[in-house]
């Protein structure tokens, strides 16, 4: 009860401006004119990495798209985003992933930083403009719940420009409590060389980066070095915090044969998990991996020293399959942290493979004078996908030898249900080496999507025939709310641009690019699609590639077989 009270207490004092900002936001989904292709998903689960429960409401449609999370962290939290073209522009309110990735981030390409407040976007003839005016938000995002609480004041100018085929320039522009201004340009020397340089200032501190990549068939060589002071950041906000590379990163990966791969690497780290505490760590390894027919070897070795001591991980391993349906192999791991005794554990392993959908997999293991036997395995079918499988993972952090390769089990739980419905669980592990969980449920609902509908309706039919792909744009990015017909069905593309639709025929069945029920804001040319796919069983399945193009066009005429093509296009944009 004392939680319950608690609960609706929170409530009531989420009557501020954000709060409100959300009512509005709802009241334009609510109150805007239903179009074809409109489609909602509402989401629910709960997360023990963020130890927080909640839902969300999500709409797509062909001028607008808009989101409103409620959930509960801490205390009753929120989340909401309304989006739709304007002209050429792309306006955005509410919360916001906005990315801060530089051309000299090769080991980590997932910096961004959360924001509350108004945006806008253009493309331009060779060049890119973004602007944002608002707040840093600290934001905490699930599969099934986006939250964000508002931070510092802040506005961002973000710009790019493409001077040449191979010279691209890039400027990422805070305005804040301390200042970041950071500008790059990346330089393709040859179509195997990449060469890129930062420099500027992130919260207030100095920074400088700059990387070299070489990558044909044979050798793959990533290196960057980087300087910044001790308290530099790209963005002042609580979270995220990821590590920065920092000084010497190399990694060097060498194909000498189809069937080997050697793999040498050395990486800096700087971060933060608390307020006024910075931790470096320094992590080297070598790995090699090599297959002979069914006999494959592996064996990698780390070295980390942070500022509590130093530590090293060994793993080697053999895998061996004996026929089609069974596969046997071992693995050694030992772990030592600074003067400590080094931990040593030897593990063997099963896996019988019955058939296409079910497999079982059996683990002993023997460490520390201690033999354990764990059990695990998969299973595919048209209702439920669920897989329990072992890791091994190194955790430089750890301050333990026996903590540092830990072996940890991974859960995955999907259910496929009537009606549209999904059920979802799946753990992961932290930095620090807990195994967390996420838990939530989604459907779909469709409303007016396709010439033919005859008004809200819930996906239902659950065939055992499939078609599934990607929908990207011509930089490999992927489109969300894109339609495509194929069987005289129309599917929409996921937040990741993958659809996915089951039929009850099994073969060939016309694709067809739907714009006129694109739920993605814009409007789109086709570049590239097969005229053809074929519905086949789902272990069975290939996955298709469809290329759609952004252009600034007028908005689109009422017959879509009318929509232009991209040899029509004539913009230059890119």
């Amino acid at each position: 009860m004392k939680y319950w009270a608690a609960w609706w207490r929170g409530v009531a004092r989420l009557l501020s401006k954000s709060f409100r900002a959300a009512v509005a936001c709802a009241i334009v989904l609510a109150c805007v004119d239903s179009a074809a292709g409109q489609v909602f998903q509402l989401t629910g689960g709960s997360s023990s990495e963020l130890s927080a429960e909640g839902g969300s409401l999500e709409v797509h449609a062909a001028n607008y798209t808009g989101r409103l999370d409620l959930g509960y962290l801490d205390g009753p939290s929120l989340g909401f985003s309304f989006s739709r073209p304007f002209k050429d522009h792309l306006v955005s309110a509410g919360d916001q992933q906005i990315p801060l990735v530089l051309p000299t981030d090769l080991f980590d390409r997932s910096f961004y930083f959360l924001g509350r407040g108004i945006s806008l976007s253009r493309d331009l003839p060779n060049a890119r403009l973004f602007v944002f005016a608002g707040m840093t938000s600290n934001g905490y995002s699930a599969p099934f719940l986006n939250l964000a609480r508002t931070d510092t004041p802040a506005t961002a100018i973000f710009y790019e420009r493409q001077f040449s085929p191979s010279l691209h320039f890039i400027s990422r522009n805070i305005i804040s409590e301390c200042q970041t201004s950071i500008q790059s340009l990346q330089w393709h020397a040859r179509k195997d060389i990449q060469l890129a340089l930062s420099g500027g200032l992130g919260n207030n501190q100095p920074y400088w980066a700059s990387s070299f990549t070489l990558d044909n068939r044979w050798i793959t060589l990533d290196a960057s070095y980087a300087g910044a002071g001790n308290e530099f950041r790209r963005v002042l906000v609580a979270t995220p915090q990821l590590a920065e590379n920092d000084r010497e990163n190399i990694r060097l990966e060498l194909r000498p044969a189809s069937n080997i791969r050697l793999v040498m690497s050395r990486n800096n780290y700087l971060s933060s998990f608390s307020a006024n505490v910075v931790e470096r760590a320094m992590v080297q390894g070598a790995g090699v991996g090599a297959a002979f027919g069914s006999f494959s070897l592996n064996g990698s070795f780390f070295q980390s020293s942070t500022q509590a001591g130093n530590s090293s991980a060994l793993s080697l391993g053999a895998r061996q399959r004996i026929t089609r349906h069974l596969e046997v192999g071992t693995d050694f791991l030992q772990g030592k942290y600074a003067k400590s005794a080094p931990a040593r554990s030897l593990a063997g392993n099963l896996r019988e493979i019955l058939n296409s959908r079910f497999s079982l997999t059996q683990i002993i293991t023997h460490g520390n004078g201690q033999t354990n036997v764990a059990f695990g395995g998969s299973f595919l079918s048209n209702l439920a996908a669920v897989s329990v499988d072992y890791q091994t993972v190194f955790l430089p952090f750890v301050q333990s030898g026996q903590g540092q390769l830990k072996q940890v089990i991974v859960l995955g739980v999907h259910f496929q249900l009537p009606h549209g419905l999904q059920l979802n669980t799946s753990t992961n592990v932290t930095p620090l080496g807990q195994v967390r969980y996420t838990a939530y449920a989604s459907t779909y609902a469709y409303r007016g999507l396709g010439r033919d509908s005859t008004g809200t309706s819930f996906t239902g039919a659950f065939f055992r025939n499939l078609v599934r792909g990607i929908v990207v744009d011509p930089q490999d990015e992927p489109i969300a709310g894109a339609a495509l017909k194929i069987g005289g069905q129309i599917v929409v593309t996921d937040s990741e641009g993958n659809f996915l639709i089951r039929l009850k025929k099994m073969g060939d069945q016309k694709l067809e690019v739907a714009f006129g029920d694109f739920t993605a804001p814009g409007n789109y040319v086709l570049m590239e699609a097969p005229p053809t796919v074929k519905a086949t069983r789902e272990e069975d399945a290939s996955e298709y590639k469809v290329v759609v193009k952004r252009v600034p066009l007028p908005p689109p005429p009422s017959d879509a077989s009318k929509r232009p093509s991209a040899a029509d296009d004539q913009s230059g944009v890119k």
